[in-house]
């Protein structure tokens, strides 16, 4: 198996400064992952992911007050990067 330290730590650092969308599926590609099935939601509203979850699973419990970000943000600009 080879060493995925450093391809696995440049797609992280390169979520620092790019597209959080092509720097995730990055990241997953290079853990080894990949899939052309992609869901585009409502302009990344929080409120739109639940949505889609509750509407594929009555048995979705969710707590909506720690999921969903102050109004009018979208989880692609409330992703705390912590580098």
């Amino acid at each position: 198996m080879p060493d995925l330290r450093m391809p696995i730590q440049s797609a992280l650092q390169a979520l620092a400064t790019g597209p959080l969308r092509d720097t995730s599926k990055a990241l997953l590609k290079t853990l080894g992952y990949h899939s052309d099935r992609t869901l585009n939601l409502e302009g990344s509203k929080p409120q739109a992911f639940l949505d889609i979850i509750a509407s594929h699973s009555a048995a979705a419990n969710c707590d909506q007050t720690k999921a969903l970000f102050p109004a009018g943000t979208k989880m692609d600009q409330s992703v705390s990067k912590p580098w």
